[in-house]
Parts: C-alpha cells; structure tokens; sequence
C-alpha cells in the first residue's frame, strides 16, 4: 500500500512454536502407540464406541488374512464370525479385544 507517496507494507506474524511442538508429540505419541502394539505377538486391536477399528497390529491383521493396514475404518464385528461378533457387540472394550485376538 501507498502512503503519502511511500510504499508501506505491513505484515502480520503469528508464532506457531507450541502448536507445532504439540503436533510434533502428538505424532511422536501415535508412532510409539503403534510400534508398542506391532510388538506384541497376539493380536491387538484399538476400537471406538462404535467398534470401528482405529489402530490394528500386524499380528491381527495376519490372523484375518488382511494387508496391513487395511484394517482401520472397518467395523471391527464385521470381519469376524457371526456368533463371536454377536456374543462381543455389547461388551466393553476390553472384553472385545480379547474376543477378536483370540482368533
């Protein structure tokens, strides 16, 4: 911009250090998750409320015949048997993890 006759410019900063440093251990936190349930030699699986699958260890995703990775956003009772999915739909967490990992 111009002003009386002299060109002006104005900036405006804004320091993002500590959001950056937040993101940073928030992917440092997810990584070390990841390799800590990669690990583990049975299968383990992290669901949400919905049974969604959000994070599966290699050892799942071997015991179901699946890639790597092809396990996240699938709907966790739906890639195991009929009876064992129905038995695990209304329980905890932690009762359907053990559920799934003993296949």
């Amino acid at each position: 911009m111009s002003v009386g006759g002299r060109f002006c410019m104005v900036v405006v900063g804004q320091d993002i250090t500590h959001r950056k440093q937040a993101e940073q251990a928030l992917r440092q936190s997810e990584e070390t998750l990841r390799v800590f349930l990669d690990a583990l030699p049975a299968p383990a699986v992290l669901l949400d409320r919905e049974g969604t699958i959000l994070l599966a260890n290699r050892a799942l995703a071997r015991s179901l015949g699946r890639p790597e990775g092809a396990l996240v956003g699938q709907y966790a009772f739906g890639l195991i048997p009929p009876p064992v999915a129905e038995t695990g739909k209304p329980c905890s967490t932690r009762s359907c993890a053990r559920g799934i990992g003993s296949l």
